[in-house]
């Protein structure tokens, strides 16, 4: 994520009373467990200092920076239950907080801050009270950053400031049901959710005589790919885009984003892309 556009998203970001309900009950439900020194981080010349370590273990969850817990987030290699659980689980609340308010904990882009999630396998080895949250908070996450419809002026017309395509791949990389979360944008409230269909219109791409979510970072995840393809072009979605031009009249920004994204959805359909 470009630093303009952190700067368009952190100002004046403001959660869904449910979004906000879920980070709560995450810090309660995650709060017996703990962090020491070593921590489970790489402590290479590149990687994790000492004194980063100890700001991790040291500094109170709530108060801890994006910068600090990006430290966690790129140096922490591998995972094993036994040695890695308690910690990731002690940072989760702070990570979904950070990520709601668009300061992701990491130095690129929003797509890898869960990767360690994923690798966690949290559905087999977390309770299923744990687990649960999560996809819930995986599902109310998603439904705030469709309903987030900033857009940045470009020479060539208008772009959504929020990165929905990433946020995508990290729910997938941090080990997100995949049919769950493209249920959860189909019936997600408020008029978002097709502005930011159209826009993702243009990640897709023709594989194999199927269009599928060109993603760099999902390349083990091909199904998640398709599975986000077939949404985005089924013809419900250009009947969708059709009926929601029409709820922003009095926004041609919006207009033009869903056009653009329903022209490139009918020339899928009919095999001209």
């Amino acid at each position: 994520m470009s630093l303009l556009k952190r700067m368009i998203l952190h100002n004046g970001s403001a959660l869904s009373p449910e979004l906000r309900t879920l980070i709560e009950e995450s810090y309660v439900v995650f709060a017996g467990h703990a962090v020491g020194i070593p921590l489970g981080v790489c402590k290479c010349n590149v990687c994790c200092s000492d004194e980063y370590e100890r700001l991790l273990v040291k500094t109170p969850l709530r108060q801890m920076s994006s910068a600090i817990l990006s430290e966690y987030t790129n140096s922490a290699h591998s995972y094993e239950e036994r040695t890695d659980g308690h910690a990731l689980r002690y940072f989760l609340p702070r990570y979904f907080e950070l990520i709601a308010l668009n300061d992701p904990p990491h130095y690129g882009d929003l797509s890898h801050c869960l990767t360690r999630l994923g690798n966690a396998d949290y559905r087999q080895h977390w309770s299923a009270h744990e687990s649960d949250l999560i996809d819930r908070l995986f599902d109310a996450l998603l439904c705030d950053k469709l309903n987030d419809i900033r857009v940045i002026p470009w020479p060539v017309g208008y772009r959504l400031a929020y990165p929905i395509a990433e946020l995508i791949e990290m729910l997938v990389l941090g080990g997100g049901d995949v049919d769950r979360l493209l249920n959860t944008w189909q019936h997600a409230p408020g008029r978002g959710a097709s502005v930011h269909t159209a826009a993702m219109a243009s990640e897709l791409e023709s594989s194999d005589g199927q269009m599928t979510f060109h993603s760099s970072v999902l390349g083990e995840h091909a199904e998640a790919c398709l599975a986000v393809g077939r949404f985005i072009c089924r013809r419900a979605q250009v009947d969708r885009l059709e009926q929601a031009f029409f709820l922003f009249d009095d926004r041609p920004e919006f207009q033009s984003i869903i056009s653009d994204g329903q022209a490139l959805l009918e020339s899928m359909s009919s095999g001209h892309v």
